[in-house]
């Protein structure tokens, strides 16, 4: 098989649906949600960091589909977070009004 997105996840074709950033100088509480819900595994998105200030802690939250478990996530260097069908996540509490600094990430939806 070819490489690329597509093959990896079992998919005809990938394309880039629509996309959208995130500036977040201060969050007191994360909204945990899902982007994508019964899309039976045809679609996904990738979510990756453009900036992070300096010292900041994780940037994602990721719960378990029992909503037993939380998860802290970094994007840092050239790495980035793949979800799919029903991935509740959030955004995890920052404050970085004292240093001037925001945290920028990019969302882009693949829909198959």
């Amino acid at each position: 098989p070819e490489p690329g997105l597509a093959n990896e996840f079992g998919l005809d074709s990938v394309i880039v649906d629509s996309f959208g950033f995130l500036a977040m100088t201060h969050c007191d509480n994360g909204y945990l949600h899902a982007d994508l819900e019964n899309v039976d595994g045809r679609a996904f998105a990738v979510q990756l960091g453009l900036h992070r200030p300096e010292g900041a802690g994780p940037e994602l939250i990721i719960q378990t589909d029992d909503e037993m478990y939380k998860g802290e996530i970094y994007y840092g260097g050239q790495h980035g977070f793949v979800f799919g069908d029903g991935t509740r996540h959030g955004t995890r509490e920052c404050d970085h009004r004292s240093s001037g600094e925001t945290r920028i990430s990019v969302t882009i939806w693949l829909p198959d």
